[in-house]
């Protein structure tokens, strides 16, 4: 075959096949690759059966005798998929592999774009295109995949990483249309226990280190029943998007976060969660066979969650917000780190100035939600029955989510159903909403600033909690912490 515009020393390319039982199309698979408009002797087939039990070994044996300078085929027990393209990834020969599913098909003009596209741009590290679907019988059904699912492919450098990882429609790049610099593996290979897809991987990857770029033609993707992944259906959709969720869970685990800036990798985390949601939607049930946290990963869970607490108690909120969102990462079912998220998001995020609600407190502060006192009055009464007016104690009451007249009001309510007298009431502080700076944010200053919380609930960081049952410890607790001393 002519091969225009590739230059001199064309580099050599291995093309990569894995296959499993597909015997039925693998032979018109391999006749597009073999038709390729470009030098057949730079252009080696790397095949490895994955123990296939059908006619699949027939086809392999037929092609490599009448191609053996093109094709070399390995056989391997049953392993799956990924193991079956780590198996290409050893074999593989070329300065630039490609990828080609066995059921899919290449137009002869593929390679050809895609090395030039190499050639012209040093930069690039891998490259890809759109997507046709074919039927069984290579009739074309959908000529743009992109269209299809509103995809818009990704390219360049900076931002790439993140799209990758947050993009809601998912990886545009298929497995069939890339191309990749061979001097790259290291960033992917071998693809690691638990990653669903293979290009979304690999291109993620690559996208760490060197730019995304994409070619013209379209590679042909086969619609037919035992499809993996396009065109599935009912409760095999639901699995496709579950095995999304996964992905980006596998990308966050295997270092996606290094390369993001807090607020990218707090947006990764709201598509991992929605894409959650969204499959419990499509399923009409949230009992789904969710890929559960492995022990060693429900460790690194808790100790990324250990890490986040110690960095909210610094007032480290962007460390804090990494290592909770690396905390469900690691283990989705954390509630405690999925919970803080929501509020450290808040701070992390907003980028602003938190003004200090605190100047007038006292040495120790007790902190109080107003939701919980209005509740239950008898928290106030039984705290003004321990703390007096002259303790160098103040109470705060949490009402950050309410507008400061308001939560004045409501305060001397809960006051007089007390039964507190105003003239003899505890230091108290409330800190209603702030205009400038997020509810959450506030909130989580509160929280880290508290010594003690007046609360049946469970405290966060740490801060013991006190129901009206403990408060008889309160002062002593607190004198013995801070080395403050209070009347009897």
């Amino acid at each position: 075959m002519s091969s225009p515009s590739i230059g001199h020393n064309p580099p050599l390319v291995s093309v990569l096949t894995p296959v499993y039982n597909y015997g039925r199309y693998l032979a018109r698979t391999l006749d597009s690759a073999l038709a390729q408009d470009y030098p057949a002797d730079r252009m080696e087939i790397v095949i490895v059966d994955d123990g296939s039990t059908d006619e699949t070994p027939d086809v392999i044996a037929e092609y490599s005798a009448k191609h053996p300078e093109r094709i070399r085929a390995f056989r391997q027990e049953n392993q799956g998929f990924i193991a079956a393209t780590n198996a290409t990834f050893r074999e593989a020969r070329g300065e630039l592999w490609a990828f080609l599913d066995s059921d899919d098909i290449w137009p002869p003009e593929k390679t050809r774009e895609q090395v030039e596209i190499m050639r012209r741009r040093p930069e690039v590290g891998a490259v890809y295109s759109d997507t046709e679907l074919v039927d069984p019988y290579d009739k074309v059904i959908t000529p743009s995949v992109w269209t299809l699912y509103t995809q818009t492919p990704i390219v360049g450098g900076p931002g790439a990483m993140y799209r990758m990882c947050g993009e809601p429609s998912g990886n545009p790049a298929l497995n069939s249309t890339i191309m990749l610099r061979a001097e790259l593996a290291e960033q992917f290979a071998p693809i690691p226990d638990g990653v669903p897809y293979v290009d979304w991987w690999v291109v993620a990857r690559i996208a760490r280190v060197a730019e995304l770029a994409i070619n013209e033609s379209r590679v042909g993707y086969r619609t037919h029943g035992a499809n993996i992944t396009l065109g599935a259906t009912g409760q095999r959709a639901v699995r496709e998007v579950l095995k999304a969720v996964q992905m980006r869970r596998q990308l966050l685990l295997h270092g996606a976060g290094d390369d993001l800036t807090t607020e990218q990798l707090f947006m990764v985390w709201r598509v991992f969660e929605q894409a959650a949601v969204h499959t419990a939607s499509i399923a009409q049930t949230v009992f789904l066979p969710l890929i559960p946290a492995t022990e060693a990963e429900v460790e690194r869970g808790r100790a990324c969650a250990a890490e986040a607490e110690s960095a909210t108690r610094d007032g480290r909120y962007q460390d804090a917000l990494r290592g909770r969102v690396m905390a469900v990462a690691a283990n989705p079912w954390d509630a405690d780190s999925r919970e803080w998220l929501l509020d450290l998001g808040a701070f992390a995020l907003a980028n602003a100035e938190i003004e200090d609600h605190l100047t007038e407190a006292r040495e120790s502060v007790v902190l109080a939600f107003l939701d919980e006192l209005e509740n239950e009055p008898q928290l106030l009464a039984a705290y003004a029955d321990v703390v007096g007016a002259d303790d160098a104690i103040t109470l705060v009451v949490d009402a950050t989510d309410v507008e400061e007249a308001v939560a004045l009001a409501r305060v001397q309510q809960v006051i007089g159903e007390a039964g507190v007298d105003p003239a003899s009431m505890p230091d108290a502080l409330l800190v209603g909403k702030d205009a400038n700076a997020p509810d959450k944010a506030v909130k989580v200053e509160l929280e880290r600033r508290a010594h003690a919380v007046l609360t049946r609930r469970p405290a966060r960081l740490g801060v013991p909690a006190y129901s009206p049952e403990r408060l008889g410890e309160l002062k002593a607790d607190l004198a013995a912490r801070q080395g403050v001393a209070f009347r009897p």
